[in-house]
Order: C-alpha cells, then sequence, then structure tokens
C-alpha cells in the first residue's frame, strides 16, 4: 500500500539516495516527484549477499530487510 510505502520504505530509500526528492509543477499544483539516483539493474543487483559495489546500496537493502 502507498501509505506504508510513504511512511516506512520511502524514508529510506531517500536516506541512502535510491532516489531524489524533486519538485514537479502540473496538475494543477506543485507535487513531489522522486528521480531514481541508480540503474534499477544496479539497485537490484545489490539485493545479492555477495554483492561488493556501493556500500550504500546494499546498506539499503539490509535496512529494507529488517521491515515488517
Amino acid at each position: 500500500r502507498y501509505s506504508y510505502f510513504k511512511k516506512h520504505v520511502l524514508p529510506i530509500v531517500l536516506k541512502y539516495k535510491i532516489a531524489i526528492s524533486e519538485k514537479w509543477r502540473g496538475g494543477g499544483g506543485q507535487h513531489d516527484s522522486y528521480r531514481l539516483n541508480y540503474s534499477v539493474e544496479h539497485i537490484l543487483k545489490a539485493k545479492d549477499p555477495s554483492y561488493t559495489g556501493l556500500s550504500e546500496l546494499r546498506e539499503f537493502w539490509i535496512e529494507i530487510s529488517k521491515l515488517d
């Protein structure tokens, strides 16, 4: 659900700079939008425990795995 994502997952995504928050103007006002800072492939590769790339991507998955 979006409310769970916004409350629990999105703060972690932003903490590790997986995505960058941007303001978007359109549709009658100003809205939050998010841009991925890494390719989806790179983010998913970091989920593998043997991943040796960027530490923030690996730490992101470790913290995500602690969510209910």
